[in-house]
């Protein structure tokens, strides 16, 4: 069976096997995927992905009371939590509460989460401290 070798990118080599008669193959590392062919090797990097600074919003609460984000173009978001909170995905009349029905959030936790375009994510507090949500969609 043909092997190649190719460069992940933390340039450790990994061997990729080519079983079919067609010349294409499909192997996947922790840090990589490589698809191999007769004539093209292309190695494009997992886990990673691009951010739309520039549309990203913070929200910070005042008082008790739930805040929210303007609509959100994009798919993907990323979620970044100043405090212990919950959020809520929806259209312009969102509310997030405390407990059931929402997605709890510790202070510092980082969390991806998939949404149709144009949503918006609602955000309240957990006890007695204020603090921001920072919302930036994924590209």
């Amino acid at each position: 069976m043909p092997t190649m070798t190719v460069l992940d990118s933390n340039s450790s080599p990994v061997s990729v096997n080519i079983p079919n008669a067609d010349g294409r193959a499909l192997v996947a590392t922790s840090r990589s995927v490589c698809i191999a062919t007769e004539d093209l090797v292309s190695l494009t990097t997992t886990g990673t992905r691009a951010y739309n600074y520039a549309t990203g919003q913070r929200i910070t609460t005042s008082g008790a009371g739930q805040v929210r984000s303007t609509a959100i173009t994009g798919t993907e978001i990323l979620l970044h939590a100043s405090i212990r909170g919950f959020i809520r995905i929806g259209d312009v009349s969102v509310v997030a509460t405390v407990g059931a029905g929402s997605i709890p959030l510790e202070a510092g936790e980082k969390f991806h989460l998939r949404i149709t375009t144009g949503q918006f994510v609602s955000w309240i507090r957990d006890g007695a401290v204020d603090g921001s949500l920072s919302i930036v969609p994924a590209v």
